[in-house]
Formats: C-alpha cells, structure tokens, sequence
C-alpha cells in the first residue's frame, strides 16, 4: 500500500476515535445532567430528627429574662417569638415585613424548613443531612447552668448516643447540624474556665466536634 495511503487511514481513525470520545463524553454530560435535572433534591435531603421538649420549647419559658443588655428599646424577647418566631409585624396592612429577633432564630428556622417541605424526608437512611431542632442560646440562659456552663450540651450528647444510636454512629456525627443564636465566642470557652452568664463551652465539647452548628457569627479561628 502507497505510504501516502497508510497515512490517510491512520489519520481517518484517528479523526473517528477522537469523535468517538467526544460523542461518549457528551452522552456521559447529558445523563448527569439530566439525573440532576429529574431529582433536585439529590445530595439536599434533610431529615428533622424529633427531640424530646426539654432541648427546644421547654426553652421558651427563658424568654421573659432572656438577653438582659439588650436594647431596651427593641420589642420583649417573648412577643417576638409571635408568628413562630417571625415576630410581630411591622404594622398591620403588611404581611411581608416582622420585626423578626435574629436572638430567636433557633425557634424560626425549624418552622420555616417544615413550612417548604422542599427535600424533606421520613426517614434518616435517605437524608444526606440530619436536622437538630435544639434551642442551643435559650438553654445557655437555664440559671442551672450558671456555675456548670462547661455541661452545656452534655444532655443533648447524651440522648443522641443512646437514643438509636445508630444513627449518630453512620456518619459519626458529620452529617448532624443544628443553628445556634448567638456568636460563636459566647460558646467556645475552654471546658474548665470560669464563665460569665449566658457564656458556656458547647462548641468546645468532644461528643459534638464532628456536627456542623450555623451560629450568627463565626469566631476568628477554629
């Protein structure tokens, strides 16, 4: 065979692998996105996982003293929990605007996230996400806690190890997330100090390392 006939047949097959591959990797493209497209909630299911009333509104009764160097001016802790935690609204024509309290955001946001129901589901084997409906900042405000803030937590450790366990042990822990009110530091104090009210170690406790906690604002390092 002429060499100038070899060359040709080896830069047609090269030409069709290389159109092979692109035709395979648009096809590949194509069937992720449309994986993507018909399920929207993949990699976004949460499960809110039931808690017993004394991590969430048995804390409610703390409302009446909560935050004492708030602004005096600002509306009664306990009259923005109106409207399951949205607060009061602004006047009475509107019904977009609150006068909503980021202090009580741990009441609102369980709320709101049954309210969607957007990627919700029944059962934590098919939650990518597990949801802790704990009213972390409220339960720092337990007087009981005054002189033993470093326990801050410890309850809730504890019902999560022996109440199906099982489901804390799957991931250990780093698929569990909770909201806390309140700044990170408030929270971070080493286990042992002493404290000032309203201040604990929840953030510094071992059992809870692993879980994702959404604070109003994060602290300058780890």
């Amino acid at each position: 065979m002429p060499p100038a006939i070899t060359c040709l047949l080896f830069a047609l097959l090269a030409c069709c692998s290389c159109c092979w591959s692109s035709t395979m990797a648009s096809v590949a493209q194509a069937q992720a996105t449309t994986t993507t497209t018909s399920d929207p909630c993949a990699g976004r299911r949460v499960h809110v996982r039931r808690l017993p009333s004394r991590f969430n509104t048995d804390l409610l009764r703390h409302c009446a003293t909560a935050f004492p160097l708030a602004d005096p001016g600002s509306a009664p802790a306990c009259a923005s929990l109106a409207n399951h935690g949205l607060g009061p609204r602004t006047h009475n024509r509107s019904r977009s605007w609150y006068r909503t309290d980021a202090r009580l955001l741990e009441p609102l946001f369980p709320r709101r996230l049954l309210d969607r129901r957007a990627c919700l589901v029944r059962r934590p084997a098919q939650a990518d996400a597990v949801f802790l409906p704990y009213y972390a900042a409220l339960d720092a405000l337990d007087p009981a806690l005054l002189n033993s803030s470093a326990l801050h937590g410890l309850p809730l450790a504890r019902f999560l190890a022996r109440d199906h366990p099982h489901l804390l042990a799957r991931r250990h822990g780093h698929d569990h997330f909770f909201v806390l009110a309140g700044p990170a530091w408030d929270f971070s104090q080493p286990l042992g100090d002493a404290k000032m009210y309203g201040t604990t170690s929840l953030l510094s406790r071992p059992e809870l390392a692993n879980f994702t906690i959404l604070t109003l604002q994060s602290r300058a390092w780890p």
